[in-house]
């Protein structure tokens, strides 16, 4: 299970995000460090502007990469961006501490009906042979936060009670199987770099552990990155493994190829992606889903099922009886003259699919 960036609020596309997709979260960003230093308007215009000419989406995680990347490949006395070394490292943290801000919400702005609950009831509920896996690449705590409510144990990584640390050898390690795992791909609001390595406390720190790319860090920033993509690779290239990734855009060059090479390796595994955007011929993951036929697309305008993209398409004619909790989630669109509907299919918005997991279980009755 993958929750990837994507907002979370009220009912599904009609509600203010608690905390912004990507975009929304860039823009946020963007805001701030004009605010923190009118220099830096010129600076992120030109970092939009290279991860353009790179073929990359401009946004936070992308802009934060090829900035940490610049900075370290200059000298102290060079400029880049327009900005000196000493500015450039001061709009990096800019950029960690409104990341962390962004993705904190207080305790009374988050309600009572978050669908992170309806997911941790799903998790608490659901009989399983294995512990679920959560890989994230959000830097919030909803989900932890959801999972302890719902009193299901979780594992992170982390070990120790006090300042508890990342240790790696426990992410590969067998141990724990009865607790659901909680892996943070990008890092997380609440860990902090230290000396000796990564440790997880309260509040809000530096954002200096907020980690969306590969590139280069000391040892105590890369391991956590490593370590979970390696586990993410194990999970996926387990034989029979199911992985269903919720609105996550399919925009991460290095987690994409994590997933495709699991698939490739073990023609028994399977990944579900429930896409929050439309999605069209030139999409990179319907391109993806062509030539993976063990990589299924569900998209609000249409999927892609064994390599094949097509609408959806149900059938209304006499006698049709629309049975089962998927029809509950198509929107459907009557063709005229005809005995069939196109429509959407909204389970990419994790308020639908954390709905869509409630009713699955005992634990929400009438939800079905």
């Amino acid at each position: 299970m993958n929750i990837a960036p994507m907002p979370v609020g009220g009912g599904a596309r009609s509600y203010t995000p608690l905390i912004p997709a990507i975009a929304g979260l860039t823009e946020q960003v963007r805001r701030a460090c004009v605010d923190a230093n009118p220099r830096f308007e010129d600076a992120w215009e030109q970092l939009v502007q290279a991860c353009v000419a790179r073929k990359q989406d401009p946004h936070i995680e992308s802009l934060l990469g090829l900035l940490r990347m610049t900075t370290a490949a200059m000298i102290p006395t060079a400029t880049g961006f327009g900005l000196s070394s000493a500015d450039l490292g001061t709009l990096e943290r800019t950029i960690q501490v409104s990341i962390a801000t962004i993705a904190s919400p207080s305790e009374e702005d988050i309600p009572a009906d978050l669908p992170h609950r309806e997911f941790a009831d799903w998790v608490r509920n659901a009989s399983r042979g294995h512990p679920v896996e959560v890989f994230t690449t959000n830097y919030d705590v909803l989900i932890e936060r959801s999972l302890e409510l719902a009193r299901v144990p979780v594992f992170d990584g982390f070990v120790g009670s006090h300042r508890p640390y990342f240790l790696p050898s426990a992410v590969a390690s067998r141990e724990a199987a009865e607790w659901t795992r909680v892996w943070k791909i990008h890092g997380s609001v609440n860990w902090a770099a230290e000396s000796q390595g990564t440790v997880r406390g309260e509040g809000v720190p530096d954002g200096s552990m907020i980690l969306p790319s590969h590139l280069k860090y000391d040892e105590s920033r890369k391991m956590p990155y490593l370590a979970l993509m390696d586990r993410l690779a194990m999970c996926v290239s387990r034989v029979s493994s199911v992985l269903v990734t919720c609105g996550y855009s399919w925009g991460d060059q290095h987690i994409n190829a994590t997933l495709l090479s699991g698939l490739e390796s073990t023609a028994s595994s399977a990944i579900f992606a429930l896409v929050y955007d439309d999605i069209h011929t030139d999409s990179h993951v319907v391109r993806c889903a062509e030539k993976h036929w063990n990589l299924t697309v569900i998209g609000p305008n249409s999927g892609v099922i064994r390599g094949q993209l097509a609408d959806w398409e149900v059938d209304t004619g006499p006698g049709v009886v629309a049975a089962g909790r998927l029809v509950k989630y198509f929107t459907p669109d009557p063709v005229s003259g005809s005995s069939t509907s196109t429509g959407r299919v909204n389970l990419g918005d994790f308020n639908v699919f954390a709905e869509f997991l409630a009713s699955m279980t005992s634990s929400r009755p009438g939800r079905a």
